[in-house]
């Protein structure tokens, strides 16, 4: 890789912003500037160094218990998908950084050859073939749980992504899923202590990997097994002497990976409280000073160079931990300068002519760009002329769209149903600087159970990308239960809704005779249905409380959704409780189209009542 990767990253300018804050004397500093996303041309680089070796069986580094004279047998007859790449687990994580690549950059151009990899290897008769190894005696212990965490991560990367080759991965893929998460089911609750080594039994990140895939899938009981350890394993723990660290052949920071983990369990306060206990150096202004990159020697040497790889875990660790502090703060400030510094110390030899690192420090790298840049993740396309990314959340198709700019604060609107019908306010605000998210919670008409996923994606927005805690809310239809049941529930959270044609009675639509509907809130029979008090209509008040302004454009003629029965009660009693709303009707006009053709009554609403300091 040339030298001038150092112009992709723009360190000097988040180390100058590391060092003002360091130097100012109040609690904030003014900004710092993000790390600039990874380019193709250093995608391509990296596509190729895990192309060089995931075929290539030798030299290898097999980590097999021999059984029997029969066991004696060369790698790809072990391992006929994972045999490349000098050792199991490179192998695994160099399929995932083949899939992030693909997904991130479609136009890349080594596209054709990584699809031909992909299905060359991600076959169902070869994964069947690296379940059985797992299945047989002596192998219990074989790859935990480093390789398996990677292997999660890479059906994590796989799961949603409907590009019709990544399905059959994924199927394809799955049944060893199965089997490595029935690993970790019976091996935590075994493991009494945690291992806290910088190098691959590493406790801390296999937790991490697996609850990230945990999350994904949508697997709760699995997830809550994984919480439950983290606490038992790390909660406790008080002033870590990271000042110990590194090790000789660390890849991992015991400590930072730790700190990484539990940014993933603990609420944002409790976080902040557990963390100043834990590493209280890194609320020091002098946090350069006590984590300097790693000085690698000798880059031909296996065990040494694990110290490039230690540069990039800390940065991407770094970036996490800071993610959840005020983006205005010093020590948000300091954390990313710091990564910065010890990422710029090692992505330059990232392809150093070494086979002993080259075949495996680009996932790193890969894996510290996705923490760095704070980027979205699934596939990335383009929507109207912006990037848009599709990924699974919580098990739920989610989507985000970015500005070419964002706006300061960083304000987004919030759809609910119907992506992409009739967008024109969508990217009117989208060309203001506004993110626009989603998250399908179709089949559970506001209910209870959408409010709470709804929770999550919210709180995943704002604590992982800085959203602004306060978006504007879009409800079509009947994304209008799902908009006002959660704003009732989170009214300092909202800075407007705009309704549009909005449901905001179930008795007016969909009725008792829609059984999901039934099923989604529980309700017994139709008098529990008609006994029902928690309906949009009867619950203003924490709207008003909280002085949140509304906005409803209807069609008069309107029968599938009837103006009578939800907006006009709405904005009768929103009045009269003393709320702000205001409603424009369409004259002649039914449930559609929705919107406005020139929307721009609906997007001043919305810029003039956004909240987003």
């Amino acid at each position: 890789m040339e030298k001038s990767i150092c112009r992709y990253l723009v360190v000097i300018a988040i180390l100058i912003a590391g060092i003002s804050c360091e130097n100012h004397q109040s609690e904030f500093c003014e900004s710092s500037v993000p790390i600039q996303p990874l380019d193709l041309a250093t995608a391509s680089e990296f596509a190729q160094l895990a192309l060089n070796c995931l075929q290539t069986e030798f030299p290898n580094k097999p980590g097999h218990v021999i059984n029997s004279p029969t066991d004696v047998r060369r790698p790809s007859e072990l391992h006929p998908a994972f045999f490349g790449c000098y050792d199991w687990h490179s192998a695994v994580h160099g399929h995932w950084l083949l899939v992030r690549l693909l997904k991130r950059f479609p136009d890349l151009p080594k596209a054709t050859a990584i699809r031909q990899v992909l299905n060359h290897n991600l076959t169902k008769e070869k994964i069947e073939a690296e379940a059985a190894y797992f299945s047989q005696p002596n192998r219990l212990s074989f790859e935990r749980t480093y390789g398996w965490a990677w292997l999660l991560k890479l059906a994590e990367e796989l799961h949603g992504w409907q590009d019709p080759d990544a399905l059959a991965w994924s199927a394809n893929l799955q049944p060893l899923a199965d089997l490595l998460v029935q690993r970790y089911r019976d091996f935590l609750p075994r493991q009494t202590y945690p291992i806290r080594t910088g190098v691959h039994p590493n406790t801390a990140f296999g937790l991490s990997f697996a609850l990230d895939y945990a999350r994904a899938v949508d697997d709760t009981s699995f997830a809550a097994l994984l919480i439950e350890r983290c606490r038992f394993y790390f909660f406790s723990d008080r002033d870590y002497p990271i000042e110990w660290e590194p090790g000789g052949e660390d890849f991992f920071s015991p400590a930072l990976m730790e700190a990484n983990l539990m940014r993933r369990v603990l609420s944002s306060d409790a976080y902040r409280d557990w963390l100043e206990g834990f590493l209280p150096v890194l609320f020091s202004k002098n946090l350069s000073s006590v984590l300097d990159p790693a000085q690698v020697s000798d880059r031909s040497d296996p065990k040494i160079v694990h110290l490039d790889g230690l540069n990039l875990s800390r940065a991407w660790c770094l970036c996490g931990i800071a993610r959840t502090l005020p983006k205005n703060s010093v020590v948000h400030a300091n954390l990313l300068a710091v990564a910065a510094h010890h990422a710029q110390a090692t992505l330059d030899f990232i392809t150093s002519g070494q086979y002993e690192g080259e075949h495996w420090l680009a996932s790193f790298a890969l894996y510290y760009f996705s923490e760095a840049e704070e980027d979205f993740p699934g596939a990335k396309s383009r929507y109207h002329g912006f990037a848009r990314y599709n990924f699974i959340h919580r098990g739920r198709a989610a989507i985000i769209v970015a500005p070419d700019t964002a706006a300061i604060g960083l304000p987004w609107i919030w759809r609910a149903r119907f992506f992409d019908h009739e967008p024109q306010t969508d990217l009117a605000l989208i060309r203001r600087g506004f993110h626009l998210a989603t998250i399908d919670v179709s089949g559970l008409y506001g209910s209870p159970q959408a409010v709470e996923i709804w929770n999550d994606f919210y709180d995943y927005l704002t604590e992982r990308f800085g959203f602004c805690r306060k978006p504007a809310l879009e409800g079509l239809s009947r994304g209008g239960l799902i908009i006002y049941n959660w704003a009732t529930k989170n009214p300092d959270k909202v800075s407007c809704l705009y309704g549009d044609a909005p449901v905001c009675d179930l008795k007016s639509w969909p009725g008792p005779d829609r059984i999901e509907m039934m099923q989604a809130y529980g309700f017994k029979d139709r008098a529990d249905f008609f006994s029902y008090s928690g309906n949009p209509v009867d619950n203003l008040q924490p709207l008003v409380d909280a002085d949140v302004p509304i906005l409803h454009v209807v069609g008069e003629s309107d029968i599938v959704v009837p103006v009578a029965q939800n907006s006009d009660i709405v904005e009768q009693r929103y009045r009269q409780l003393g709320g702000r709303i205001k409603v424009i009707r369409k004259p002649g006009v039914g449930h559609h189209p929705h919107s406005l053709v020139d929307p721009t009554p609906i997007v001043d609403f919305i810029l003039h009542h956004i909240d987003c300091p």
